[in-house]
């Protein structure tokens, strides 16, 4: 996974931050479009959030699974979990975003 990764950043010359935000925007209106959902339907996030958990997810097997962690290494788990939860959050970030604008413009229109 980490191979597929590298080779996206670098024919998107972004940095890390930026791909996920990119790729996540682009997951959340991929999923609207193909589902034809609107644009403030949470439920279009959700497809999103699955990815960037399976990716986060293969990316910690990737790093810690083949040689694993020793039974004392605990506080060392909740620092790589955290570090990873931060990419989801990050991936996440602008279609939440997108959705919570929408919803809001939506709710001044009705008034």
């Amino acid at each position: 996974m980490d191979h597929l990764k590298l080779i996206l950043q670098t024919a998107v010359p972004l940095p890390g931050e930026a791909f996920l935000i990119f790729a996540g925007l682009g997951c959340y209106l991929l999923t609207t479009l193909l589902a034809r959902r609107q644009l403030n339907s949470a439920v279009a996030l959700v497809p999103g959030l699955i990815i960037s958990f399976l990716i986060e997810g293969a990316d910690i097997f990737d790093h810690y699974g083949a040689s694993g962690l020793s039974g004392n290494d605990g506080g060392q788990l909740i620092a790589i979990a955290a570090r990873h939860f931060k990419d989801v959050l990050i991936f996440n970030f602008a279609p939440v975003s997108v959705v919570l604008v929408a919803k809001f413009c939506d709710r001044n229109k009705k008034r």
